[in-house]
């Protein structure tokens, strides 16, 4: 007696299902011609659901992988797509979900036309929403301003000072810097050095107080 092949009994239960279920796992180069979705001589209607694992392929294999086994329709230019790469995980999505998924992270982004044909372009970059920190340096015992103290900005981004000093009442400014946690390294000559964590906010100006220990200033006997 001969039992029936898995594979056609498999296939069969995922047409029932209306499901496409695929694994990307290799890596390599995509197609150099243009991609256009086309018929291909099946059911034009794409599935409702959605199952693919990508992990680690080029996002041009990603897309030809989701056009074939969905027949959507969709147009896009190699260049924009080549050397980005596609990590996504989608159970049972549907398509335009899974689409999402495929491009998260690459940043692309699609828009369907009335026509129903999907298309890619590049997602504008995101203008940085600085921000900015103020303060006072001063003795912790006495609370007397300590001018000249130098105000140093750990792990300075480009756009963003990398220090200053502080004035003569002891005040300083840092702007533009971008939102998040900082540190930092706050040094005058006589006092410990005082290391200071603070998070800068987006459209704002957040205000620091730095209270140095003083130190003994050794030197060689004359």
């Amino acid at each position: 007696m001969t039992l029936p092949s898995p594979r056609p009994i498999r296939a069969a239960l995922l047409r029932r299902l209306g499901a496409a279920l695929f694994l990307l796992t290799a890596v390599g180069g995509g197609s150099a011609s243009p991609v256009v979705a086309q018929d291909r001589g099946r059911d034009a209607t794409p599935p409702q659901r959605v199952t693919l694992v990508a992990v680690g392929v080029p996002l041009q294999t990603a897309l030809e992988g989701l056009i074939d086994r969905t027949r959507i329709a969709l147009v896009y230019d190699n260049a924009l797509v080549a050397g980005r790469t596609a990590f996504c995980r989608a159970e049972r999505e549907s398509v335009e979900r899974a689409l999402a998924c495929v491009l998260r992270g690459t940043g692309l982004d699609y828009a369907r036309l009335s026509s129903g044909t999907y298309t890619l372009f590049a997602q504008p970059e995101a203008v940085p929403r600085w921000g900015g920190l103020a303060g006072e340096v001063v003795d912790a015992e006495t609370g007397a301003p300590l001018a000249g103290a130098h105000v140093v900005l750990v792990v300075a981004a480009e756009g963003e000072p990398s220090g200053t000093a502080a004035n003569e009442a002891g005040r300083f400014a840092l702007a533009p810097l971008l939102p998040g946690p900082r540190r930092l390294v706050v040094t005058h000559v006589g006092y410990r050095q005082t290391d200071v964590v603070v998070r800068v906010e987006p459209d704002a100006t957040d205000r620091v107080a730095v209270a140095m220990e003083p130190q003994p200033v050794l030197s060689a006997p004359l």
